[in-house]
């Protein structure tokens, strides 16, 4: 059903490891739920196993179909509060905003490890694929066993240090990935893939988990060596006919944009989730930046000031620029915006410096609108082709008058406006 009503994607599947993998999810909660209700569990499963991967207009559709096949049974509520609260901290303490739906794409990451040993976090820049992760790493990695905690308490904590092992693998060469064999000497030169896997493997009496990601475009040329390791067997084979067997500890990650160049063979040995970017909100990008700015500005009415212009234009702004305008490069809202606050930076610091003059804050707050606009104008307008300048220019001085309005209810400063005369 899915298959025929849902939108076709790159990393979408439905055979026969999907539905192994619900079956072993279902087990899971099994074990963890042994009296819970079997038709919560299996719609649990249904719901843990497809729900990550599936973009923001899909969701919908997916939910309609399940109420179809479970008419009269509730979505099970059941969760690791452990967890779920280590990951609330992690993302607090990363200066992250801990809303609802990055915590279920975290939550949706641990459980897609739970049943696969090969995942892949697909989406585009700026959708928090990384911080996915990153975040999942340190909230397990928090629950490890401590030194002051009994034999019995260690082993009945499921939870131990996490190791990511990082590469690129378009960064390489081919052979210099999974190594390479001489076939006149015989001579075989090990790659770092092998050489990643054999330190993993090696520190399995430390009881550490370890994951290897790689952090780069999917193609043919390399990931269907990697077919072997992904499947069941979970063995990778070199080209010197050696065998790497994997630990039950050891998981291996994807981060990528898409999968268009991946075979139907690798997207069915992983579990997917997906970083759908509409679920980030634009105060988000301003949450995170904001620790970036120098104390002496973060104590004056330039943020306030900055953070209001922001919340009232930006949305707007973004909005129209996705509708009505065609870019010279393609970008994401997120390069963007983290472009205007690398240009306000670089207009209230002096070079290299970390904090900003004392003798020229007074003017610097007093010029923070005039600041909020230039940034603007050079990040988001610079990138829009010369035939549409002038509608950008004419957009702009429309939204200026509209925020104007608004903060001049709110008894705000306002923004500057553009004269007639004057162009991008």
């Amino acid at each position: 059903m899915c298959s025929e009503q849902l939108s076709y994607q790159d990393h979408y599947d439905y055979g026969m490891r999907a539905v192994k993998s619900t079956i072993s999810a279902a087990g899971l909660l099994k074990r963890n739920d042994q009296e819970g209700n079997e038709n919560q569990i299996v719609l649990k499963a249904l719901i843990d196993i497809n729900l990550p991967k599936f973009l923001v207009q899909d969701i919908p559709l997916f939910e309609n179909i399940i109420k179809d096949l479970f008419p009269n049974t509730k979505k099970s509520t059941y969760i690791l509060k452990t967890l779920n609260q280590s990951i609330i901290n992690t993302i607090k303490e990363m200066n992250l905003l801990d809303t609802e739906e990055f915590i279920k794409k975290v939550y949706q990451l641990h459980d897609t490890m739970e049943v696969r040993h090969g995942i892949m976090i697909v989406g585009p820049t700026g959708s928090g694929k990384s911080s996915n992760y990153r975040v999942l790493e340190k909230a397990i990695t928090r629950l490890q066993p401590q030194t002051n905690q009994t034999e019995e308490q260690i082993a009945s904590n499921p939870y131990r240090r996490v190791i990511v092992r990082t590469l690129n693998p378009k960064s390489i060469l081919n052979e210099q990935l999974y190594g390479k064999l001489n076939h006149v000497t015989k001579e075989y030169t090990k790659g770092i893939v092998p050489t990643l896997f054999n330190k993993a493997v090696d520190e399995y009496k430390k009881e550490y988990r370890e994951w290897i990601m790689f952090d780069g475009p999917v193609d043919s040329v390399w990931i269907e060596s990697m077919n072997s390791v992904l499947d069941d067997s979970r063995k990778l084979c070199l080209p010197n006919s050696e065998i790497i067997d994997l630990t039950d500890r050891m998981k291996i990650l994807f981060e990528t944009d898409d999968l268009g160049e991946a075979s139907l063979a690798t997207i069915s040995r992983c579990g997917m989730v997906y970083m759908d970017p509409k679920f980030i909100d634009y105060n988000c990008y301003f949450e995170n930046f904001k620790v970036n700015f120098p104390k002496s500005i973060r104590n004056t009415d330039f943020l306030i000031r900055f953070k209001n212009n922001y919340r009232l234009f930006i949305p707007e702004l973004m909005n129209k620029y996705k509708r009505d305008f065609k870019e010279i490069v393609l970008t994401s809202e997120c390069n963007l915006i983290y472009s205007m606050f690398k240009i306000v930076m670089s207009l209230i610091l002096d070079g290299e410096a970390l904090e900003v003059d004392l003798s020229k804050l007074e003017k610097i707050v007093s010029c923070t609108e005039l600041i909020f606009i230039y940034s603007v104008i050079w990040s988001i307008g610079q990138n829009i082709k010369e035939a549409d300048r002038y509608h950008f220019l004419k957009i702009l001085k429309e939204l200026i008058n509209s925020t104007n309005e608004i903060l001049e209810k709110e008894n705000q400063y306002k923004l500057p406006v553009i004269n007639e005369s004057e162009g991008t």
